[in-house]
């Protein structure tokens, strides 16, 4: 069967979180505020199949989230004759499926427990405010999408489609995507992507005429904010990538640099050069059939990284101002390596 990639987007709007907390020893945060993950997914099977003490109640619970889920998410129907807004009808429809009751179901044991997932996502969120003191924290769901957006946020919620995440070598996953992709769907990335949803909302680059050299760094200034907020990962882990494909990364980085430079790539702002770059895909093909895709982000992270060195500024002045590509280059003083 031929492999085929699923489109995911985002719903997006303003989101964060605010508390107080202290550095604790060994990285680890003191004073944190727990974040615990709210069970749409196993509430609405309870509310589908009338085992639920009050149906209206849990429409209240999830009254921001719920038409999201089913007109946004799942793309339901609404019969205006006698289907109100949350009749059972078509989720029961959408649930009898045999292959979403199958994803369902896996879905549910491999999360029957979410500790893991609470503390790492509790400890980055602390990291987060210390590093941006005016963000709040959002009510953060989990849900079954049947394959479709990993991460939703809106202004009070961030929900994370835990489907999304069953695991590498997951059977159902095997036909659906690339071997690339499989690597985004271990349950460890949950707080890497909800955190940088979280930063991509906050902080959106808005400039219409972005050269590759701007988005790259854009990109670099995401991935060194997450390694702030997860100093237990390494690189290999916050982007993605094998061992293998930071190997090569490291081993062909001046290289990469000076391929990007001859083909006269670094301020283009063709979007299909760009996209090539940047977007998910086996490999970065004006680079090398054996390099990794999405080449530019890890280069925008070396940039950052050098940047930082020699630069004293904050977080939030990296990600608050319109970026200078050019500036950051400079000041940088990368040439392909460290």
């Amino acid at each position: 069967m031929i492999k085929k990639g699923i489109s995911e987007f985002l719903i997006i709007c303003i989101i964060g979180c605010i508390w107080g907390c202290k550095n604790g020893k060994n990285g680890s945060i003191s004073g944190t505020k727990s974040i615990v993950l709210e069970r749409f997914d196993q509430d609405l099977q309870k509310f589908i199949s009338g085992n639920i003490t009050d149906s209206a109640q849990f429409i209240k619970e999830y009254s921001d989230f719920f038409p999201i889920y089913c007109y946004g998410i799942l793309n339901l129907t609404q019969n205006n004759s006698q289907d109100s807004l949350y009749s059972k009808t078509g989720l029961n429809n959408f649930f009898s499926n045999s292959a979403i009751k199958k994803l369902y179901k896996d879905t549910e044991s491999e999360f029957k427990t979410t500790d893991d997932i609470e503390s790492g996502l509790s400890d980055a969120f602390s990291r987060y405010s210390l590093l941006f003191p005016q963000a709040y924290l959002p009510r953060v769901l989990t849900h079954v999408s049947g394959l479709n957006q990993s991460i939703i946020t809106t202004d009070s919620i961030i929900s994370i489609s835990l489907d999304h995440y069953l695991g590498a070598s997951y059977a159902g996953y095997q036909n659906i995507y690339y071997p690339y992709q499989l690597l985004t769907k271990e349950r460890s990335r949950i707080p890497v992507d909800v955190m940088q949803v979280l930063l991509y909302t906050q902080y959106p680059q808005e400039n219409e005429n972005k050269t590759l050299l701007d988005e790259m760094i854009y990109e670099g200034i995401i991935l060194y904010t997450l390694q702030q907020l997860f100093p237990q990962k390494n690189m290999g882990e916050i982007l993605s990538y094998s061992d293998s494909d930071i190997a090569w990364c490291k081993k062909n980085e001046p290289a990469i640099w000076d391929k990007i430079i001859r083909q006269k790539h670094l301020f283009s702002t063709d979007l299909l050069l760009k996209n090539k770059y940047l977007g998910p895909a086996p490999f970065t093909s004006p680079i090398s059939p054996n390099s990794p895709g999405r080449i530019g982000h890890w280069i925008g992270w070396r940039i950052v990284s050098e940047y930082m060195k020699r630069c004293n500024c904050s977080f939030h002045e990296l990600l608050e101002y319109p970026i200078d590509g050019e500036q950051i280059l400079k000041i940088s003083k990368y040439k392909g390596k460290g």
